[in-house]
């Protein structure tokens, strides 16, 4: 818990507020798309409250309607292009 506090600092929580209110549905949109980042993004912007449920699940709907079908069609373009890509 010392390593959150370390790095959650009130100015941080602060910045992020603002630019969940300024870019929310455009910031979980975009996250959708970050492997690594999609997760504590999704968490802040439950934690915030700055995204509304209803908003939060029409934007990453749509974001998933184009991300899943990208990531598949990679993996099936790298599974059967395995020994190319090797």
């Amino acid at each position: 818990f010392k390593i959150v506090k370390k790095f959650i600092t009130p100015s941080r929580y602060e910045k992020v507020q603002n630019q969940f209110e300024k870019y929310g549905k455009w910031v979980v949109f975009m996250a959708r798309f970050m492997p690594g980042l999609r997760t504590p993004i999704f968490l802040t912007a439950g934690i915030t409250g700055k995204v509304s449920f209803v908003r939060f699940f029409l934007t990453d709907f749509f974001a998933a309607i184009i991300s899943v079908p990208v990531w598949v069609y990679l993996g099936y373009f790298g599974a059967s292009n395995f020994q190319i890509l090797m």
